[in-house]
């Protein structure tokens, strides 16, 4: 048995013993399907189902090196980030301007998913996700840790969270959303096993066991992104403790498992080395907007009650044009509030890390929502949430970035 034979006979192992992926795939079936990538390194990862197909009528699809345009490391040639962006859709006419750009023409857009930023759910950004997602670093469990320490950043120590407070919290958040991710890996998986002294940690049998776990979560969940939160609070502008509130308390639900809210969290146990990423890559949502990559827009207020965004102004309706109902009539404006999934890991040796802007954008925007509404204060203290949130969240990405991906490159993603 080779040494790669070995490595992955392990990982297949631990994967059967975690028991967890998305979409509520056995884990059996899914390291089956690991193997068949890992022997076969074409194989695509599992077909998947547009979430909501026909919802922005794109076409075409361009990507563009960003930065890093002297990278050593990973993926140097356009072409290729885009094939894998269009492994599932099909590529006809593919068209490059040397290395740094492409573009081609979609053959099949209803195979490309979209999703409505307000109610899916956002993965983080590792390249070790075999679905279709939306990416921001440490995915719906960072943007909530970031949304508490933009809070926080405002207040003096005598008026932070305490545990019980982030408890509540955590519970009320979940009541709100379909889905709620956290994520962690298997090799973290048994460290926290082995930390707590359990054959499970996951799984508690027992009160005094699911203390145990909880104790030792924090230290052995396996987001590079929440850890560097963890070790780096001056850095990232977020308490430590505070951070490990939350992840306490959302494990706390996930790991009983008799909790109402349980089914809310999607807990995603991920294979494979860590970060092996070949780029880095901006999705970004196919909106007609005056406002350019560089420029990005204002800060979104949350949905007014015809379900679309304004101008920050709160008052102020958006530009889309509507019928006497009140419905979009271009299609295309309707895009706004949706943004196109992509599948991170296609095999272990094609990994892309996966961020959409303008979905955490408007991700946000709703989250600033909801802790105004928590703490009974103004839309101008949701306007200045929202603002202390995307300056802080922009320090987490570079950050992050800089940590995980400064030898590859960057490229721009654009569907129209």
């Amino acid at each position: 048995m080779t040494s790669s034979e070995t490595l992955l006979t392990a990982a297949l192992v631990a994967l059967a013993m975690v028991g967890c992926c998305p979409g509520g795939v056995g884990a059996a079936s899914v390291a089956a399907r690991m193997k068949q990538k890992w022997q076969n390194p074409h194989k695509l990862a599992p077909p998947y189902t547009p979430t909501t197909p026909g919802t922005c009528p794109v076409k075409t699809v361009t990507v563009q090196k960003l930065g890093n345009t002297d990278a050593t490391e990973g993926v140097d040639d356009a072409v290729k980030v885009l094939e894998h962006i269009g492994a599932y859709t099909g590529l006809d006419d593919i068209k490059a301007q040397g290395k740094n750009k492409a573009w081609a023409t979609i053959r099949d857009p209803s195979k490309l998913p979209f999703a409505d930023d307000h109610n899916h759910y956002l993965s983080c950004i590792d390249g070790r996700t075999n679905y279709a997602a939306l990416g921001t670093p440490g995915g719906d469990l960072g943007e909530f840790i970031l949304g508490l320490c933009a809070i926080e950043s405002r207040r003096a120590p005598s008026e932070w969270f305490s545990e019980e407070q982030v408890n509540m919290y955590v519970l009320d958040y979940l009541g709100t959303r379909e889905k709620f991710y956290m994520h962690t890996d298997s090799q973290w998986v048994q460290r926290w096993n082995n930390a707590s002294n359990l054959p499970d940690a996951l799984h508690p049998k027992s009160k005094e066991e699911r203390l145990r776990a909880l104790k030792f979560a924090p230290a052995f969940q396996g987001c590079t992104h929440i850890n560097k939160m963890l070790k780096e609070p001056s850095a990232y502008q977020c308490r430590t403790l505070l951070v490990e509130h939350v992840i306490r308390s959302v494990l706390g639900v996930y790991i009983d498992q008799g909790h109402e809210l349980r089914s809310r969290i999607e807990y995603v146990v991920l294979e494979g080395y860590t970060h092996e990423e070949g780029a880095f890559i901006d999705v970004m949502s196919p909106v007609r907007s005056p406002y350019t990559y560089n420029e990005p827009p204002p800060p979104w207020a949350p949905r007014d009650a015809l379900n679309h965004y304004t101008d920050g102004s709160i008052n102020q309706p958006d530009r889309a044009k509507r019928g006497a109902d009140g419905k979009v009539l271009d299609a295309r404006e309707g895009c706004a509030y949706h943004a196109p999934l992509v599948v991170p890991l296609l095999n272990p040796r094609d990994q892309l890390a996966i961020y959409h802007p303008r979905a955490v954008y408007e991700s946000r925007a709703n989250l600033a929502r909801y802790l105004t509404e928590k703490e009974k204060k103004d839309p101008a203290w949701e306007l200045q949430l929202f603002k202390d949130m995307v300056r802080i969240g922009n320090t987490h990405l570079k950050l992050t970035k800089q940590y995980l991906y400064s030898s590859i490159p960057t490229y721009l993603v654009r569907f129209t």
